[in-house]
């Protein structure tokens, strides 16, 4: 580890190929394990952020760590932190629905890791507002491919097959191609609108809409001032989040 100090600030792209015989599969190695890829790469971060329905930002969180760390805490963070969920009663025993489904904003995210592009240097982006949550990251499809495609049925060809190869021999993913038929069939099940995907440029963005019937009225209320005690309690721009 101190080698990789030591040439922090000093080219680490190049030391990697002249100590690597296969580069690329040290880079993506280093992206998925160091504790702060940034030294390789600018952008290979998690952003998320809660908007108001004005759309200012609220409170945001950064999370800078290997890939595999990111994947661990994500999703944790958004449920606790940034939904809410509401309290319902079924057969005199108490049952907790979040207004997304969390196996699908689990496999988005997971995508999103697995197929970005880092190499643009954009971070992967989680924008939460009111009634929607919008994954965004960079990508280049394979030729030929459009956003219907991706939610169609499809054979698994991931941008970064290292990273993929990792996620699923740690369990994260099941390298079939059929994540968007989880996503899919998780909103179903909650009862949620279908995911919508859109491309623009080398961007893809995951639209999902909210189960508007769990939605609590605070949610909207609360925006019309532009305030939000959540965000000021847990804390604003926070980073490195769970770290």
């Amino acid at each position: 580890m101190m080698i990789f100090v030591q040439h922090r600030y000093k080219g680490l792209w190049g030391f990697i190929h002249s100590c690597c015989e296969n580069s690329q599969r040290c880079y993506y190695g280093l992206l998925i394990r160091h504790n702060d890829p940034s030294v390789l790469q600018n952008g290979s971060f998690l952003k998320i952020g809660r908007f108001d329905s004005k759309g200012e930002l609220l409170y945001q969180d950064t999370l800078e760590s290997s890939l595999i760390q990111i994947a661990d805490k994500a999703i944790d963070l958004i449920y606790l932190k940034y939904l809410k969920t509401k309290i319902t009663y079924e057969h005199d025993r108490r049952v907790e629905t979040y207004p997304y489904a969390r196996d699908a904003i689990r496999e988005a995210i997971y995508n999103a890791l697995v197929h970005n592009v880092y190499m643009f240097g954009v971070p992967i982006q989680i924008r939460i507002e009111n009634e929607l949550i919008i994954i965004s990251n960079q990508c280049v499809l394979p030729e030929g491919w459009t956003a219907q495609t991706l939610l169609e049925a499809h054979e698994s060809k991931p941008y970064n097959p290292d990273i993929a190869n990792v996620f699923y021999r740690a369990g994260y993913i099941e390298n079939w191609g059929c994540g968007i038929e989880k996503i899919c069939n998780s909103c179903k099940g909650l009862g949620a609108d279908m995911l919508r995907y859109e491309i623009i440029g080398n961007g893809v963005r995951l639209h999902f809409s909210a189960l508007k019937s769990v939605l609590l009225e605070s949610d909207s209320l609360t925006d019309l001032d532009g305030s939000n005690d959540v965000g000021v309690n847990v804390g604003v721009n926070e980073k490195n989040c769970l770290s």
